[in-house]
């Protein structure tokens, strides 16, 4: 269940429940059922806290909101300090490729949150858009949270 990934590996605390792997999410401060696109959230998490410094406080997970009538839940979601939407996450597992329908996913969530960055990734790759002015532009790493995106 755990599996390589071209991100850093982060040691976490692990526990079986009736012979089911759950895995500790230090944000939402409890077990959550170890899936393989939870290991990628997992991950993800781990490395915009440890190697970009974006602050627990600002991520959400699996933020629940609806979309023509239809619940929805985006896998990460990074506020700024004025409590906007910064950027979208949306995980898959390794075994997915990141192909247009998921981009469309991404973006029909995004027509809600209306985040500035939106960040596609199966552990392996990683897509990441800005959105600036009406503009799509690719970036080739993510940003680190400085001051001037907190704000």
């Amino acid at each position: 269940m755990i599996y390589p990934l071209d991100i850093p590996h982060y040691e976490h605390q692990l526990k079986r429940i009736e012979g089911k792997l759950y895995i500790w999410d230090m944000v939402r401060k409890k077990y959550v059922f170890l899936s393989p696109e939870e290991w990628v959230r997992q991950q993800l998490l781990h490395y915009l806290v440890k190697e970009k410094k974006y602050p627990k406080s600002l991520i959400r997970i699996e933020k629940g909101q609806r979309y023509y009538g239809l619940s929805q839940r985006t896998d990460l979601v990074v506020y700024n300090n004025k409590a906007e939407v910064f950027m979208l996450v949306e995980c898959k597992a390794p075994s997915v490729a990141l192909k247009k329908e998921v981009w469309e996913q991404a973006w029909r969530y995004n027509t809600i949150l209306r985040a500035s960055h939106i960040l596609i990734s199966n552990g392996h790759s990683f897509s990441l858009s800005l959105l600036n002015q009406g503009s799509l532009v690719f970036l080739d790493q993510i940003p680190e949270m400085l001051n001037d995106i907190l704000l």
